[in-house]
């Protein structure tokens, strides 16, 4: 998504926000400035492109959503760099998350009682981190023990 794609959604109200033009300009300034300094130190962290590039993207969504802080900042690349490592941060937790689901669900005959496919706490769990449609193909392949091609298949993957 372009910056100007994630303005035209806000000015659209779907953010319920609207951007004064002098907060458009700079923030579009500060786009075109620093979007490819942030995504090579995204990169560098995350070591996905792709990851990357929504990393930057979000942060960007979160300028326009808290442009008073950033206008109000004196260094607003430093308020820029510093919210992006907070989303990295944010991205990291989410897939160790993740991770930790996974591997749970790959070792399922090692799960204490309370972590068992039984527990509705376990599955909400699962469902909230991963989201209904891959929590649901995760435990297709993991827990049912389906081949990744029945599986597909059967989501028509």
């Amino acid at each position: 998504m372009s910056l100007l794609t994630t303005i035209n959604l806000i000015d659209s109200g779907e953010i319920n926000m609207i951007l004064d033009i002098e907060t458009k300009k700079a923030i579009e300034y500060l786009y075109c400035k620093m979007y490819t300094r942030l995504c090579i130190y995204a990169l560098n962290a995350l070591n996905d492109v792709s990851l990357a590039e929504e990393a930057v993207q979000d942060t960007f969504r979160i300028a326009c959503m808290k442009s008073d802080s950033l206008m109000e900042s004196q260094n607003r690349q430093g308020w820029l760099t510093n919210t992006l490592k907070n989303v990295i941060r944010n991205m990291r937790r989410s897939q160790a998350r993740l991770n930790s689901i996974i591997t749970a669900a790959l070792s399922l005959d090692n799960l204490s009682p309370e972590l068992s496919d039984d527990n509705s706490d376990f599955e909400l769990y699962c469902t909230s981190v991963l989201g209904k449609d891959d929590y649901t193909l995760l435990k297709r392949i993991v827990i049912d023990k389906c081949t990744m091609l029945d599986v597909s298949k059967e989501f028509g993957i």
